[in-house]
């Protein structure tokens, strides 16, 4: 597909959701968007602005889905609802909700997809389904069959399970189906939500810094490296799938590289005012920000993206942090975020 599209997306009130969303604005897409709640949500309107379609879909709502179906004609969908319970805590309290919503929620997805025309729908997956395996410096790719051997929690067995439906899709009726596996990620709009609880570490030292204003944070773990991706880079790379010429089933979508920590800690110490010493602990227990070094695997290979996709990563930590920590500081000053 090319030219103007018209794309729904799912799930676009979400940290990676609103992301698509102006990645498609950006590039002048027509966008259809999708949220649970009518609410008002200041700070998502002052990142995208007022010229967004908002639809309101739980997509457990088969029925609902359909008359948006019936109502719309798009060219294209990505599917970036999905709930992620945190802890096996919330799996317990609310284990038919995270399953009706992630499996059932990309059926009835796919279903207004065929049924509105769209010829191209993308899922939006997950490198969690890669184990921590030590093997920092060989690269993880798609083919690697480590997934199907790391379904444990609600959060994988829904993604890879939702993968293989996705699939399947594509096989038995006119629809082009992807799912790219995004790491973990950092960029505007990362915030607590009723189905994203967790923070990623980058939101996490930044919030110690911007917020907090702390200038002496004790980190334990600061030599972890982790292949943190800026969102704008994973919105490039999911957008590419509704425009791409061919497609392959998987595609992982990330910086393809390595970043150490310090890294970060050096960017964020580059942000106007801000001044941190930033101190290595060895317990755990005393520190600010504890890295997650019980994680470790290598960087995920982006190769195939790169040549089936043209998917190019254009942000490295310094130029993610400061566009991140500008926004979060107009935000902030504007009252929208603590």
């Amino acid at each position: 597909m090319a030219g103007k599209l018209n794309v729904l997306v799912t799930g676009a009130s979400g940290f990676v959701g609103s992301n698509i969303v102006k990645y498609l604005q950006e590039n002048n897409h027509s966008v259809v968007a999708t949220r649970r709640s009518s609410k008002p949500d200041p700070l998502l309107d002052d990142y995208l602005g007022e010229n967004i379609e908002w639809v309101e879909l739980n997509t457990q709502d088969k029925e609902k889905a359909i008359t948006i179906a019936d109502s719309y004609s798009f060219d294209g969908v990505i599917h970036a609802a999905f709930m992620t319970p945190g802890s096996a805590e919330n799996e317990a309290l609310r284990a038919t909700e995270i399953l009706d919503s992630n499996i059932g929620g990309t059926i009835n997805t796919l279903e207004l997809a065929l049924k509105s025309g769209a010829k191209r729908f993308v899922f939006v997956s997950s490198s969690g389904l890669y184990p921590s395996n030590g093997e920092i410096s060989k690269p993880v790719a798609e083919d690697s069959s480590s997934p199907y051997l790391n379904m444990s929690g609600f959060y994988r067995i829904t993604k890879i399970s939702s993968e293989k439906i996705v699939e399947r899709y594509s096989q038995i009726y006119p629809i082009e189906t992807v799912s790219m596996r995004l790491p973990v990620m950092y960029g505007p709009m990362e915030r607590p939500t009723n189905s994203r609880k967790n923070m990623g570490p980058i939101h996490k030292l930044l919030k110690l810094a911007l917020t907090q204003r702390k200038k002496k944070i004790r980190i334990h773990g600061i030599y972890y490296a982790g292949d943190w991706t800026y969102v704008m880079d994973a919105a490039q790379g999911l957008v590419a799938g509704l425009t791409a010429k061919k497609l392959s089933p998987i595609y992982n979508i990330a910086s393809g590289t390595r970043y150490r920590l310090p890294e970060f800690l050096d960017a964020i110490n580059n942000i106007p005012g801000v001044d941190v010493d930033w101190v290595n602990v060895k317990d755990k227990e005393t520190a600010d920000f504890a890295a997650p070094v019980h994680r470790m695997r290598g960087h995920l290979d982006i190769e195939k993206a790169r040549n089936e996709l043209g998917f190019k990563p254009l942000y490295d930590p310094s130029i993610g942090v400061a566009e991140y920590s500008a926004w979060w500081m107009d935000a902030a000053e504007k009252g929208l975020i603590d």
